[in-house]
């Protein structure tokens, strides 16, 4: 196995590990010490990992500062997807971060073919396709926010915050 595919499953598999311990544990230590990663460093390095899997763009220190930036990115996004689409519950926030760690690691081990390649090369008939992975990646995330506001009724946000004034009060 490849150098990728061997780091893409492993993140996948400490992702699965950490949200089952998470969902069977009534240990709140237990509960905190999995959500950690899961939330602060697994989503990130899987985004990383799929965007430059051969470390070309980003290494050591700043790989690691660009994983915990995308796995803040990516929690912020999941408060504001869940809040409209679902609700805030552990099982969904599980869901969600797992999802987007199995999601980003596929994306990983589909690109470890393309080694100092682009997209060109593998058409064959165009001459240069090339697309930043950091562009393709604040694209989809631009789609996903749009698509999510979108989705929501216009007139559920004020009868929420009108329930959450009156409870308040």
């Amino acid at each position: 196995m490849t150098p990728v595919r061997v780091s893409a499953l492993g993140v996948i598999a400490a992702a699965l590990i950490c949200a089952a311990l998470n969902f069977v544990s009534s240990v709140w230590g237990l509960q905190i010490a999995t959500a950690v990663p899961l939330v602060l460093f697994l989503p990130g390095l899987a985004l990383v990992l799929a965007v430059d899997p051969y470390q070309r763009h980003a290494s050591g220190a700043e790989r690691l500062l660009w994983c915990l930036l995308a796995s803040i990115a990516t929690a912020i996004a999941g408060g504001l997807i869940l809040n409209v689409a679902a609700e805030l519950t552990r099982t969904t926030w599980l869901a969600y971060l797992v999802g987007v760690v199995v999601l980003s690691g596929c994306a990983s081990m589909l690109r470890r073919g393309t080694e100092g390649r682009t997209l060109a090369h593998r058409i064959g008939g165009v001459r240069e396709l090339r697309v930043s992975g950091s562009a393709a990646l604040l694209s989809i995330g631009a789609v996903v926010l749009v698509a999510g506001a979108l989705e929501s009724p216009s007139t559920a946000m004020p009868h929420r915050i009108k329930n959450t004034l009156r409870n308040c009060g």
